[in-house]
């Protein structure tokens, strides 16, 4: 890959990562940001993981779940409203993805910080 391509490509996953974190809270779809950015589903997905590390779907729950962590200990919102503006259309959902993610619910962590205090 020539250097002008490589900057390109570069150009536009950033443009990309852009895009998810104003939509966060939208459901996203490799497919969507693939159109978007006018490559196939599979060469965007390699480009995405060659400059980023990881998936599109895998950055999309990471990034979720960094800003999910951040509301939880840092906001007065509640779960159920945290859930809702990361794009989960149900709170049980978020919960799962975030025990699986931190190895503790969203409540136990809001409460830990709590007891911290």
């Amino acid at each position: 890959m020539n250097e002008n391509n490589l900057i390109a490509m570069r150009a536009v996953i950033q443009e990309s990562l852009n895009w998810i974190e104003i939509n966060l809270a939208k459901p996203l779809a490799t497919r969507e940001l693939s159109e978007r950015a006018g490559y196939s589903i599979w060469h965007y997905q390699q480009i995405f993981k060659e400059i980023v590390g990881m998936t599109p779907f895998i950055y999309i729950k990471h990034r979720r779940m960094l800003v999910a962590r951040k509301l939880v200990l840092e906001s007065q919102f509640s779960l159920t409203d945290i859930s809702l503006c990361l794009g989960y259309s149900q709170q049980s959902t978020f919960y799962m993805a975030f025990k699986k993610y931190y190895g503790i619910t969203p409540k136990q962590l809001r409460q830990d910080k709590i007891s911290e205090i």
